[in-house]
């Protein structure tokens, strides 16, 4: 679990960034970045939202197939738990895991699997995001690579895209000895460490298999793991077109693929620098980025502000709606929670 001087680092590195950002736009003027920001084609601004409620579309897709495997399960319900847990990430201070543990209640209030094994599919449909998004990156990279002109950019390039796709098949084909790895007693003990008591009430292992199974031992590598990891790559490359059809809205020309890999470097540097949703992190990771790619300094400023303001607001409204719903249906008319196992009873 994240530790009391972990939450305080990752909250005073929010507030470093939210003070970058700011600093950024008075550097360059906050009336030119507005100026820039009012004078955005308005249809293609709009069109933004698209691809983001896109991204959320084709996620829960990707995890309604995953979470089949293991039973029957309504794609509407799934997409409740998932929105739920992003709004839980959003407005959570310190939590990094919070969405992931909300997204299993929720499927088990309505499977009654048990917390521990659904938070697995929770935890194998996060981890496939990561790689599928690592292999988005590599493809992003390569194709940069082979539009930019002969130098060190080229080489850097296709270096990283091929050292990315390179780890994602590594880590597909090591699936089955990894899962006979963690299975093992000292493997066990060293790993429970790090993982919440509720996974340890009865002994050290007791929570390996149902956290862990279904990422790496449930479904034939060779077909599940395309799926999950296309899937995941996909869903990220839908927010990838929503920033390009931001900076396109605002004047920019920037390459789609050099767009692209700001996005995946800047989300992923708010995934594991920041907290609440990588804000502060994300905008000044993606300014900079932007201007690596070739756009203005304030079409970039005021890019990345309009299209994270855009991501928040689908965010915000789409998941508080959702977890809304999500707990009124798991209440019964005197309001006590129950899950489906209890019975009409109980």
């Amino acid at each position: 679990m994240q530790s009391g001087r972990g939450r305080v680092v990752r909250l005073a590195v929010v507030v470093v960034c939210v003070a970058w950002v700011a600093w950024i736009v008075s550097s360059l003027g906050p009336g030119r970045v507005w100026h820039v920001a009012r004078q955005a084609d308005p249809t293609l601004l709009a069109l933004s939202f698209l691809p983001i409620v896109g991204r959320f579309l084709i996620w829960a897709v990707k995890w309604t197939l995953m979470l089949r495997r293991r039973g029957p399960i309504a794609f509407g319900h799934v997409t409740l738990a998932l929105l739920s847990g992003n709004f839980v990430n959003l407005t959570t201070p310190t939590a990094k895991l919070a969405g992931g543990f909300v997204r299993a209640a929720l499927v088990d209030r309505r499977t009654g699997w048990g917390f521990a094994p659904t938070y697995g599919w929770s935890f194998a449909d996060q981890f496939t995001n990561v790689f599928g998004n690592l292999a988005l990156y590599g493809a992003l990279a390569l194709t940069a690579g082979f539009t930019v002109a002969p130098g060190g950019t080229r080489v850097g390039f296709l270096a990283s895209g091929s050292a990315a796709l390179a780890v994602v098949t590594a880590m597909v084909a090591a699936r089955g000895w990894v899962w006979t790895l963690v299975q093992k007693p000292a493997v066990a003990r060293f790993m429970a460490r790090f993982t919440p008591e509720r996974f340890r009430s009865v002994g050290e292992a007791t929570w390996v298999r149902p956290v862990f199974e279904p990422l790496l031992h449930v479904g034939r590598t060779s077909r599940v793991a395309p799926q999950d990891l296309g899937l995941g790559a996909l869903s990220f490359g839908a927010l990838c077109l929503a920033n390009a059809l931001v900076l396109q809205a605002l004047g920019s020309d920037a390459p789609l693929a050099r767009i692209g890999i700001a996005v995946v470097i800047g989300y992923f540097a708010g995934s594991v620098l920041g907290t609440l949703g990588g804000i502060g992190v994300t905008e000044v990771a993606l300014i900079k980025l932007y201007g690596m790619a070739g756009v203005s300094p304030e079409i970039a400023a005021a890019g990345a502000l309009l299209h994270r303001a855009s991501y928040y607001a689908v965010i915000l409204s789409g998941g508080g709606a959702s977890l809304l719903l999500a707990t009124a249906r798991s209440r019964d008319p005197e309001g006590v929670v129950r899950t489906e196992r209890d019975g009409p009873g109980r």
